[in-house]
C-alpha cells in the first residue's frame, strides 16, 4: 500500500511541477507570429498569383 501511495505522490508532484513550469514560462510558450513582411523571393517560384 505504501508503494502505491508513494508512486501516486511522485506522479502528482511531477504533474504539479509541469504545471508550475508552464505557468512560469507561459509568455515564451505562446505563439506570437512575426509582424515583419516576408521577402517576395521566398514565394516567387511557387506559382502563386496575386488576387485582385
Amino acid at each position: 500500500m505504501t508503494k502505491i501511495t508513494s508512486i501516486m505522490i511522485y506522479g502528482i508532484s511531477f504533474y504539479l511541477f509541469v504545471i508550475l513550469i508552464m505557468f512560469i514560462f507561459q509568455r515564451s510558450l505562446l505563439y506570437q507570429p512575426s509582424k515583419e513582411r516576408l521577402d517576395p523571393f521566398l514565394y516567387s517560384n511557387t506559382g502563386l498569383e496575386k488576387l485582385i
